[in-house]
């Protein structure tokens, strides 16, 4: 037969035997996905690892330049055939930083290294900025009171205040922002107000 089986035969009958097809094991391979989550301080690494059928440890290397310096605690991810999505969150970072990240696998057969990626932690966040707009919907008696918040990506409160002076003397209930990293537009209605009278506003 021309299949590599083996037959062997006698006068009271014949066996045929198969070979058991080899599975072919090798080096993991690696490769590093983008950071996501990323604060002035952490970030949350990616990545995805092929076992190649071997049992397969893996980590991520991180640092400011691309001989990294830091490595995630290694975990095991398996023996299996495909790709493998792995993660790993990391902090104590420095803030408007630069970090060069790759993750790595190792089995019996070898090293599988991802490609070098690199991302930037943010600044870190600062006191809001905020610019009075116009107000809008006036009546004899009431308006609206306009602005932007810039919370700079810490939580925030606002208010209006406002009066009959530039000295102010009222204002509006505090109310609060997430901590974004750009302009939100807020408002609040007032009523109540004298006619035919200027009123100051400031947030």
């Amino acid at each position: 037969m021309d299949d590599g089986s083996v037959t062997a035969s006698n006068k009271y009958g014949s066996y045929y035997a198969w070979p058991v097809r080899s599975v072919a094991l090798g080096v993991p391979s690696a490769s590093t996905g983008t950071a996501d989550s990323v604060t002035s301080d952490a970030a949350v690494l990616n990545g995805t690892v092929n076992p190649n059928r071997s049992s397969t440890t893996c980590y991520f290397e991180y640092g400011p330049t691309n001989e990294y310096g830091t490595n995630t605690e290694v975990v095991n991810i398996g023996s299996g055939s495909s790709e493998v999505p792995v993660t790993a969150s990391i902090d104590g970072l420095s803030p408007d930083t630069v970090y060069h990240v790759r993750v790595v696998a190792q089995n019996d057969l070898g090293t599988g290294m991802g490609e070098d990626y690199t991302f930037t932690t943010l600044s870190e966040p600062s006191a809001p900025t905020v610019t009075t707009g116009n107000a809008t919907e006036v009546t004899a008696d009431a308006a609206v009171l306009n602005g932007e918040v810039n919370p700079n990506r810490a939580e925030t409160t606002y208010y209006f205040e406002y009066g009959r002076a530039d000295t102010y003397g009222e204002a509006t209930p505090v109310m609060d922002t997430e901590a974004l990293s750009g302009t939100v537009p807020v408002s609040t209605p007032l009523s109540g107000l004298d006619a035919n009278t200027t009123y100051y506003r400031v947030s």
